[in-house]
């Protein structure tokens, strides 16, 4: 069965910060590399990219230049071991209003509205392994289910979905994104302040001695 999820991204958002919202929204964590698909163009960490000069940096380009019209998709492609292969699809574009968010009510960036089943496991050793997984915790009496379980930490449903945590998630994302937006913005004028202090007045300009 399929696992897919509906979202309402900003369509001005860097590619590198669409990254942040799909490990979210899937249920990743982030660990392994990642890239943008699209013909035969490659976008990504720079940093990762080990010298692949055919890989153009995704925080330079926007969701919108990947995305223009309904119809539209490229792959998101996460963890090259385990080869976890995302298909994203422009269904529509949403009426803009004055805010430059895609919520106009909750100035949100990103929000997931509808989603099915979870996420598979980190390291699971991609589609066919996560198969085995499922197979093995699935049957009561399978000689794995135990070791299985132990290596996930909880019980896992394949069927669950929740948009609320996701949602919650995306919120405190984008509320420390912002939040240390201003604190450099804060520390920027500081700085600017201070360098304003360490230049001299002309003579003329100081004020006399009553």
């Amino acid at each position: 069965m399929p696992i897919w999820r509906r979202l309402l991204i900003d369509p001005d958002m860097p590619l590198a910060m669409v990254h942040e919202v799909f490990q979210i929204a899937m249920g990743w964590w982030d660990y392994h590399l990642y890239e943008f698909r699209q013909g035969e163009r490659k976008f990504g960490d720079l940093l990762d990219a080990d010298g692949d000069e055919t890989v153009e940096d995704s925080s330079d380009f926007f969701l919108t230049e990947l995305l223009k019209k309904p119809g539209d998709k490229f792959l998101y492609a996460y963890d090259f071991g385990d080869d976890w292969m995302h298909e994203v699809t422009l269904e529509r574009r949403a009426a803009r209003g004055p805010s430059k968010y895609v919520d106009e009510d909750e100035a949100r960036w990103a929000k997931c509205l509808h989603g099915k089943r979870a996420c598979p496991p980190e390291d699971c050793f991609g589609v066919s392994g996560y198969a085995d997984f499922l197979e093995a915790i699935e049957d009561p009496l399978h000689p794995d289910r135990k070791n299985k379980l132990d290596w996930i930490g909880c019980d896992f449903d394949p069927n669950a979905f929740d948009p609320i945590g996701v949602n919650l998630r995306l919120y405190h994302w984008e509320k420390d994104i912002k939040e240390k937006h201003l604190v450099i913005e804060a520390l920027k004028a500081e700085m600017k302040k201070d360098n304003k202090l360490v230049v001299l007045p002309s003579p003329k300009l100081k004020p006399k001695k009553p």
